[in-house]
């Protein structure tokens, strides 16, 4: 039975042995694999950031490039309106049909059918009976109010010094302002 001794001390040692082992093989296997996480959370990370740097830049680049659309579409509004206003309130005497004529290519819609009903009842009579001119220049101008598409319209205020003369008269000077 000596023999029952040893041979059952082996079996014990050797468990133990292979229990220390595994234990010892768990804690570098487990530190591998939390050292290898930390590897490779600093890449994550700056991958990240880099993207969500990216995303910040393009939507900032699409707003500056939005801004100066508007900026640009305000900018043709103004110059358009400091044209054509001109071109509606002055006529001549000698040139009355083509001065409306010009008017009219200006406008549309509502305002056009206004036109012609104001200039066949008021100005074609007043032009060939008294002589009458009108001549107007822009003094200053401004955007009042874009609306969010710039392609629809724009509201803009026009200031404007208007001469009138006519037969025998002096001329009359006045300021205008149109919204």
């Amino acid at each position: 039975m000596p023999n029952d001794g040893p041979i059952d001390e082996e079996p014990e040692n050797t468990v133990t042995d292979d229990a220390t082992t595994t234990g010892a093989d768990e804690a570098t296997s487990t530190g591998a694999v939390a050292s290898g996480n930390k590897h490779w959370v600093v890449p994550i990370v700056l991958a990240l950031l880099c993207v969500i740097a990216a995303v910040l830049v393009g939507l900032l680049g699409w707003q500056a490039i939005a801004a100066k659309h508007a900026q640009s579409d305000s900018d043709s509004a103004l110059d358009a309106a400091r044209t054509r206003a001109p071109l509606v309130l002055s006529y001549a005497p000698a040139t009355v049909d083509a001065d409306i004529d010009k008017a009219r290519a200006q406008l549309s819609g509502t305002f056009a059918a206004q036109f012609d009903q104001l200039v066949n009842s008021v100005v074609l009579p007043a032009t060939k009976q008294q002589g009458l001119a009108s001549k107007v220049d822009v003094t200053h101008s401004a955007l009042i109010e874009p609306l969010p598409d710039p392609m629809d319209h724009a509201d803009v205020l026009l200031l404007m010094h208007q001469v009138v003369t006519g037969n025998n008269q002096q001329p009359q000077e006045g300021t205008i302002q149109v919204k």
